[in-house]
């Protein structure tokens, strides 16, 4: 699309919206198309944050600075139902959109919402841009759709408490840690990384690159975060494809750095 075609889509989607009940399986179809979309319904297809008056089934995580290619995010959320497709330049495989199949409608106020995509990102390990709830996004004709349609749904509860935490105690994200905190942090990694050590199968490889991303964030150099990828997988009864765990997991979580 070229980027008149998308300066002209921005201007021209502020209403028109029509709300259709569909599965999750059918929204792999709309991201083959030009068009707008949102998981929430508009009042009288009007976009604003007045006139949201919908729960959300499916999140929409936009990503434009990861360090992770929209296929290798497909393999990292391979237990989760999704649909993954690229934005504005095909070519770009660093940016894309993700649309996350969730296990009940979340319905809550703005603040909330942006803590819950927070957690997400955060629960993920990826880098997002974080966008109220009436942000509309474009799909692209033609574009391939990496589908993932045997996993499970997201589940919200876990994620909506730890918003509300997230709301209550604001945490200092690790940029705003001070470097004796972070050096301790990285000092005990069995504590720092316990969501690792102890994750079960079915989600491992999302939380070891969480945790691989949260020790670059505190300052880990390239030898910890491999030392730290061993470790963990070590410690687990069943231990991860060695190649896979260079390729998919250790040598993406580099590329932050």
């Amino acid at each position: 699309m070229s980027k008149k075609m998308k300066e002209y889509m921005k201007l021209n989607c502020a209403s028109g919206y029509e709300y259709h009940e569909t599965t999750f399986e059918e929204l792999s179809l709309l991201l083959s198309e030009n068009a707008a979309y949102s998981p929430f319904q508009f009042k009288e297809g009007k976009r604003s944050k007045a006139n949201i008056i919908s729960g959300a089934k499916f999140v929409v995580l936009d990503i434009d600075k990861s360090k992770l290619s929209d296929k290798e995010v497909h393999m990292l959320l391979d237990t989760y139902n999704h649909h993954i497709a690229r934005t504005s330049d095909p070519e770009n495989k660093y940016k894309y959109r993700v649309l996350i199949e969730l296990d009940a409608v979340v319905d809550v106020e703005d603040r909330m919402w942006s803590a819950f995509i927070e957690e997400i990102a955060i629960y993920l390990g990826l880098i997002i841009d974080n966008l109220p709830k009436s942000q509309i996004f474009f799909a692209f004709e033609g574009r391939e759709v990496l589908t993932q349609l045997e996993g499970q749904p997201m589940a919200v509860k876990p994620l909506l408490d730890r918003a509300a935490i997230r709301l209550r105690d604001k945490p200092k994200p690790a940029k705003d840690l001070t470097p004796a905190i972070k050096s301790s942090r990285l000092n005990d990694p069995r504590s720092t990384f316990d969501f690792a050590f102890e994750a079960e199968q079915g989600g491992r490889s999302v939380k070891m690159y969480r945790a691989l991303a949260y020790a670059i964030d505190l300052g880990a150099d390239k030898e910890y975060v491999e030392n730290l990828a061993h470790e963990i997988d070590a410690y687990w009864v069943v231990p991860l494809d060695p190649q896979r765990l260079q390729n998919t997991l250790i040598e993406p979580a580099l590329r932050r750095m």
